[in-house]
């Protein structure tokens, strides 16, 4: 039970790193199907792409809540440029209704992880007070 667990890891790896291959080739279709079948398999940065894809319509059609719903898996796994995206969701209104209590902590937290971004737009908006 163990090996297979290990192979399905690497499998679920190795299809990650094909999925972004054909994401930077411009083949959207083919990598948003690998991404669909690794995040099921776990992969917590396939959700991050998928948001990717439904927010700017590449492989899918454009769905700002989808896009908000997949970002959001990988902010609650502490992920930083989807802490950031969440942020600027929520200052927007994009996908989601327009809060900026929820905005500042999604900045907060990717700020907390080092995202340079977010760091700036905190800044900015003490500034702003």
């Amino acid at each position: 039970m163990e090996s297979r667990m290990c192979v399905e890891l690497i499998d679920t790896e190795e299809n990650f790193k094909l999925a972004e291959k054909y994401f930077y080739e411009q083949d959207y279709s083919s990598a948003v199907n690998l991404f669909f079948k690794t995040a099921e398999q776990g992969n917590i940065k396939s959700n991050y792409f998928l948001g990717y894809c439904y927010y700017y319509g590449y492989g899918l059609s454009l769905d700002l809540e989808k896009a908000v719903e997949y970002y959001r898996k990988t902010a609650e796994k502490n992920d930083a440029d989807s802490q950031y995206v969440m942020g600027v969701s929520f200052y927007q209104g994009e996908g989601v209704t327009r809060d900026f209590i929820q905005a500042k902590y999604w900045f907060y937290k990717a700020a907390a992880n080092n995202h340079k971004g977010a760091q700036s737009i905190l800044k900015f908006l003490e500034y702003q007070k």
